[in-house]
């Protein structure tokens, strides 16, 4: 894979070759591991894209370098995704995460209340995720006060979310809010059952 890379990058940068070959220089750049030049690789297909087909592939280029480590980078591809859909809950969160991973935790935290701050903006399934974020934040900096009202919200707007009420429960627990905790570790208990059972029955059908 590196000698096919190497040959591939010489094409490029001797012709200038755009389009289907970085898009091949791309999978190579994914099969040995070279998620960052990989994720720069990404934004030469956004302009050919739908509006929502340029925000995923830059969210795409944000996560690899983030997990890079890149994340001066990783941050200018969520404000570009940004652009195109303001309110695409997958980049509001990611916005976050980069922001927290670069050590900006409080800034973080500081933008996604703004954004969950307006009364007028529907509180739907969705602004779950937001919510779930949050409460990662402040768990991620044992914050355990701050995390459970967040959390509480995320499960309340999205009750299919098991793992919510799990981690709910645990937290409550941790906080001597008994009553909550047993409530949604009951939830948890009882939807983990139902699944099983289901589970077992398809295999017996």
């Amino acid at each position: 894979p590196d000698e096919a890379v190497a040959d591939v990058e010489r094409v490029i940068a001797e012709s200038g070759e755009a389009g289907e070959l970085r898009r091949e220089l791309g999978k190579l750049y994914a099969q040995s591991g070279a998620r960052a030049k990989y994720a720069r690789v990404l934004p030469c297909e956004v302009a050919a894209g739908k509006p929502p087909q340029r925000a995923e592939l830059l969210l795409q280029a944000a996560e690899l370098l983030a997990a890079e480590q890149v994340f001066d980078e990783a941050f200018s591809a969520v404000e570009q995704a940004l652009a195109i859909e303001p309110d695409r809950v997958e980049a509001i969160t990611h916005r976050a995460r980069v922001l927290a991973g670069a050590g900006r935790g409080d800034e973080a935290v500081a933008y996604l209340r703004a954004y969950l701050q307006p009364e007028s903006r529907k509180r739907s399934n969705p602004l779950a995720r937001v919510f779930r974020q949050l409460a990662n934040l402040h768990l991620s900096r044992d914050e355990l006060m701050e995390a459970l009202e967040p959390l509480a919200h995320a499960y309340q707007l999205d009750k299919s979310d098991i793992e919510s009420a799990y981690v709910l429960g645990l937290l409550a627990y941790d906080l001597d809010q008994f009553d909550t905790a047993a409530n949604m570790l009951r939830v948890f208990v009882a939807v983990k059952e139902a699944a099983q059972g289901a589970e077992r029955a398809r295999q017996l059908s």
